[in-house]
């Protein structure tokens, strides 16, 4: 799936839905998310307020942070997104068992552990 801006951009807004659970995310929360610099985010985030995936708004308790949240054009470009690495991660395990599904969930579940752990140590 081609996105305006590219990956950078679709993993921006992925990660300002799973921040908007707790309120709405700023640039500093997306780059902690993402293991980045803020000025990286910052960057993602201005190209994908440009393509109309996101809004920015000025905080009315901080006028130095914004506040972030996806549009209906970034929501349904990540349903797409969703929807098609399912369809891919479908088609790659259709030959294999229940149980080597599970397997590789639970090791993948252990990886990202793993690399979140070595981001924390950044």
């Amino acid at each position: 799936m081609e996105v305006p801006g590219g990956d950078g951009v679709l993993r921006s807004l992925r990660a300002v839905d799973v921040l908007s659970a707790e309120g709405s995310p700023s640039i500093k929360a997306v780059a902690a998310q993402l293991g980045i610099e803020a000025s990286t985010a910052s960057r993602l985030v201005v190209g994908a307020e440009r393509s109309g995936f996101l809004t920015k708004q000025p905080s009315d308790d901080d006028l130095r942070r914004s506040e972030l949240a996806l549009t209906p054009r970034g929501s349904r470009l990540l349903t797409r997104s969703s929807s098609r690495r399912r369809d891919l991660l479908a088609e790659a395990t259709a030959g294999w068992t229940r149980d080597e599904v599970d397997c590789l969930a639970k090791l993948l579940d252990r990886l990202a552990d793993g690399l979140e752990a070595l981001a924390d140590e950044l």
